[in-house]
């Protein structure tokens, strides 16, 4: 059952799911790998790890960008979500890029008391980096994507998380889909001498 109020269908902008984890991608003059566990969730929880100060599932058929699945978190007055995955940045790669769809819905007349913040962590949950942050001053009923350049942290296993957090009034309702972190390496040409007779 969606958390919050009616609003308008969200724009739809990109129709691109994320790649599995583990799947080849294509870059210029690299090979690149998926390295995000079921970045569009249709996989329900697999690979995340779910906490709400309210007990709500933050992996939901309501409003996703793209297939069945995303993850709605806020929705409520007082929330406090946290959707994460652990992973590790190889010290190899050349370049490392996260990608993510958001869109938020809200209550809130054009402040920003309602925010959601994607970050990275250390392994024991403190904080390494703030990476975005989105409150409810954001434009409504939009899929925008993000994209976050990670190389300065490869050679680290990180946790990466999504939080939201509302106050006691006004909902807010912050979306996210189709996460993807592409862990790129410089392609290696072979030459084989040529042998003359």
């Amino acid at each position: 059952m969606p958390r919050g109020w009616a609003i308008a269908l969200i724009l739809l902008v990109g129709f691109t799911a994320a790649p599995a984890a583990g799947a080849s991608l294509s870059g210029s003059g690299s090979a690149c790998d998926e390295r995000i566990a079921n970045g569009g969730f249709e996989e329900g929880g697999a690979g995340w790890s779910q906490v709400s100060a309210r007990g709500n599932d933050l992996i939901s058929d309501f409003r996703p960008h793209f297939g069945i699945w995303g993850a709605y978190l806020g929705g409520v007055n007082d929330a406090d979500d946290k959707l994460t995955q652990q992973i590790t940045l190889p010290a190899a790669a050349v370049s490392i890029t996260l990608t993510a769809w958001w869109a938020i819905a809200t209550e809130e007349e054009g402040v920003g008391f309602d925010r959601m913040t994607v970050s990275l962590l250390k392994p024991d949950h403190t904080l390494l980096a703030n990476l975005l942050s989105v409150d409810s001053s954001a434009t409504v009923n939009v899929w925008e994507q993000a994209e976050l350049d990670l190389t300065d942290y490869r050679g680290q296993t990180v946790i990466l998380q999504f939080h939201a957090a509302t106050d006691a009034s006004n909902l807010t309702d912050f979306y996210v889909d189709d996460v993807s972190l592409a862990v790129c390496r410089p392609t290696t040409a072979v030459y084989l001498p040529i042998i003359t007779r």
